[in-house]
């Protein structure tokens, strides 16, 4: 019982450890690589925490840009997105310049 408990705690603060990851790291880097590759014509969509309003923009068909105070975003999760699609692709360069240097 102790050990089951030991690894539903273990498994828990790693998957915490991992969404501050994701969350923190590739939000950030997404958010930066918005503001250089658009020059300043699309803004980062902050998390959105009501559950309606998310909805809401998603029946509207707002999946990845949404428009508020006469400003583009791009939603959260879409940062996200390409934060780690640039964090996928650097990890995969460096395996290619390591596999083919050695």
């Amino acid at each position: 019982m102790i050990q089951l408990l030991g690894e539903f705690l273990l498994g828990a603060i790693l998957w915490i450890f991992a969404e501050i990851i994701f969350y923190g790291l590739c939000y950030f880097t997404g958010k930066l690589l918005i503001h250089l590759v658009t020059f300043g014509k699309y803004y980062p969509g902050d998390v959105i925490k009501k559950k309606e309003l998310r909805k809401s923009q998603r029946a509207k068909g707002r999946k990845f840009t949404y428009i508020k105070d006469k400003r583009k975003y791009i939603s959260f999760e879409t940062v996200s997105l390409i934060g780690l699609i640039f964090w996928v692709i650097v990890v995969l360069i460096s395996l290619a310049f390591i596999s083919y240097s050695a």
